[in-house]
């Protein structure tokens, strides 16, 4: 049944109820999600063919029709919704033939348009590398097929008139192709080409023969598995198979050029592939990166500078060095090594010319060119992520909506946040509760759910939520305290101020709780005064960040929060002075904040005008744009005020 209603639905449609860029994506669709009304693709649909449809589709089989012939009846439009047929026996023996004989012939017409117009149209110049097979029966050799396919990857990058889907392994990993393994078995092709939209696939295997190591590849068409091209084999002695990539790679590449650019490449990017050790070291970076527990980044850097150390050619580790010193909040670490990769800028292939273009501008704090080096770069999800930081969330919206997010995970958060910014919190509490599904034990997904709760205001659902908080391990920086803060924000900006105030009085009491031999009291001292902040005990959050302000007097936050306490005990001229010491403690990686803490300051003494031209300086200094604005309680003052309702509106 539910079946037959997914064949009608595409014929109808035009498309299939679920899509996604890979199989196990859609599979999740089908256990969690709910499809869209056929009606919505295709307006000529009578409502009853829509209504059975979304019947035939749901997802208890006790939801569904209980017979084949009450579909037809309902498909009919005589009896959408009835949960029993009221047919004699003799009616039922003579449908079911039929039905059961429809459903081969519709299946048969499907399955023929299928082949001829796929429901994800598959583009002949978009290539997919698979990870080569390992034939040799070593496993030892196994991160041989990776660096196959990322060094193949990485050349033909170079032919401008193509698009190569990331690999697995590369900075900005491609879709999830485990469950097609390394094959070069072209059945493989038209699988792996759909998930990807792939049309050209290249794959490829390795053998040992006698004392030496060869490589086969092949460049397949993958709409009809068809071999386009074999690449001449590549053998070389056993341990020498960096020289034996860097052969292969320039064979592929030129057969993929004489098949889809008839004018042949323009230049090699690196010169040599890196050693194996140096390769394994980094296929264990950037699992702890992109697939170990979130924020694992300090395993990352290990493993990333250890290839480095194994192979100083080799450039891809140095931009997770990067990555993972900025995630980390350690700025001057970052920009270091990213200076580090500036003179081997020749050698890097087009994308990572691009990619390094685009961690610079971020370190720099310059968004409008981090947003156009992500374009450059053509990542979808990078130029996401930088399209909200640049207060566009609508193209955030419009990109990350193409995605099975399930396995993106900070990138699902980029969609929340997006859809929050634009005040659609009814749809971003259908994404947090999606995420939660796939990361129950997460925080962060939480923490989305409550803030999306809050807007709504569903205040008993926001107080269960921040009970459940407690339970859930933190999350590098994030914690259960942390979270009830936001909250409170949250509550506050959608005009729930006692429902705030309580919840900051939890916020209070969970860091007056946190034992006192924890790791960073001072951090918690912060979260302590912040509490009191909320809580709007002025007096008390006055003297508890004048205390942490003389065990840290270069502690940029908490000098901010003595400069806005100022303001609201009315002392101007103690308020002026912290504002202008913050222009002497901000260090060069501050991205703007302390115009934005200055902002705050004088938003709270009233100088609306002062306030909009200090904030509008922080953003161009590189302060993103993140939900955090719009209720900030800091520039309350600030609502009501065209400027500055016209900055905080997005612009894409």
């Amino acid at each position: 049944m539910y079946s037959l209603a997914c064949v009608l639905y595409e014929m109808l449609g035009g498309e299939p109820p679920f899509t996604g860029p890979t199989a196990n994506g859609i599979a999740r669709q089908h256990i969690h999600a709910t499809p869209r009304p056929v009606s919505d693709l295709r307006g000529t649909v009578p409502h009853s063919i829509a209504a059975a449809l979304a019947r035939a589709l749901a997802k208890a089989p006790a939801d569904r029709f209980n017979s084949a012939s009450s579909f037809v009846a309902a498909l009919e439009g005589d009896a959408p919704y009835r949960r029993t047929a009221s047919v004699t026996g003799a009616r039922r023996r003579t449908w079911l033939p039929v039905v059961a004989l429809s459903f081969i012939a519709v299946a048969a017409v499907v399955v023929g348009v299928l082949w001829v117009l796929p429901g994800t149209p598959l583009d002949r110049n978009r290539v997919l590398v698979l990870p080569f097979e390992n034939r040799t029966g070593d496993p030892a050799l196994n991160p041989l097929g990776s660096l196959a396919a990322d060094w193949i990857a990485q050349g033909l990058q170079e032919i401008d008139v193509i698009e190569v889907v990331p690999t697995s392994t590369s900075f900005n990993p491609g879709p999830d192709l485990g469950g097609f393994g390394a094959s070069s078995e072209p059945a493989t092709a038209r699988a792996a080409g759909e998930a990807t939209r792939a049309g050209t696939v290249v794959a490829g295997s390795y053998y040992v023969r006698g004392d030496s190591l060869e490589f086969q590849a092949q460049v397949i068409e993958a709409v009809d598995e068809r071999l386009l091209r074999a690449v001449t084999p590549v053998a070389v002695a056993v341990g020498a198979s960096g020289s034996a990539l860097d052969s292969l790679r320039r064979r592929v590449v030129t057969t993929v050029a004489t098949v889809l650019d008839h004018r042949l490449m323009r230049s090699s990017a690196a010169s040599q592939p890196p050693s194996l050790e140096a390769y394994r070291a980094y296929l264990e970076g950037h699992r702890a990166f992109y697939h170990g527990v979130p924020l694992q980044m300090r395993e990352a850097l290990e493993f990333m500078y250890q290839a480095v150390a194994l192979d100083s050619s080799f450039a891809d580790p140095r931009f997770f060095i990067v990555m993972a010193h900025y995630n980390l909040g350690e700025y001057h670490a970052a920009d270091s090594n990213a200076q580090l990769i500036e003179p081997l800028r020749l050698r890097l292939s087009t994308q990572q010319r691009a990619f390094l273009d685009w961690l610079v501008a971020g370190l720099r704090g310059d968004r409008v060119g981090a947003l156009q080096a992500t374009r450059a770069l053509g990542s979808p999800m990078n130029i996401a992520v930088e399209a909200l930081n640049s207060n566009r969330p609508r193209e955030s919206i419009a990109i990350l909506s193409e995605f099975d997010m399930s396995g993106f995970y900070y990138q699902w958060r980029t969609l929340m946040e997006a859809l929050h910014m634009v005040g659609d919190y009814s749809a971003e509490l259908t994404q947090a509760l999606r995420a939660r599904e796939v990361y129950p034990d997460r925080l962060m997904m939480l923490a989305a759910e409550l803030r999306a709760l809050a807007a709504l205001g569903r205040l008993d659902e926001v107080d269960h939520g921040i009970s459940e908080s407690l339970l859930l391990p933190p999350e590098g920086p994030l914690i259960a305290g942390a979270v009830m803060g936001e909250i409170a924000m949250e509550l506050r900006a959608h005009g729930y101020r006692e429902a705030s105030l309580a919840v900051a009085q939890r916020e209070l009491l969970w860091f007056q709780s946190r034992p006192s031999e924890e790791e960073a009291p001072f951090r918690t001292r912060v979260g302590l005064a912040h509490g009191m902040y909320l809580a709007e005990r002025w007096d008390e959050a006055h003297a508890a960040f004048r205390e942490l302000a003389a065990e840290a007097p270069e502690d940029v936050l908490v000098q901010g929060y003595l400069g806005v306490l100022a303001a609201r005990r009315g002392d101007r001229e103690e308020a002026l002075r912290i504002g202008s010491q913050l222009e002497r403690i901000t260090g060069p990686y501050e991205f703007g904040l302390d115009n934005y803490l200055q902002s705050t300051i004088a938003a709270q003494l009233g100088d609306l005008d002062r306030a909009m031209v200090l904030l509008r300086e922080a953003h161009a200094r590189g302060r993103p744009f993140t939900v955090f604005l719009h209720r900030e309680m800091d520039l309350e003052p600030l609502r009501d005020y065209p400027p500055f309702q016209e900055f905080i509106n997005p612009k894409g």
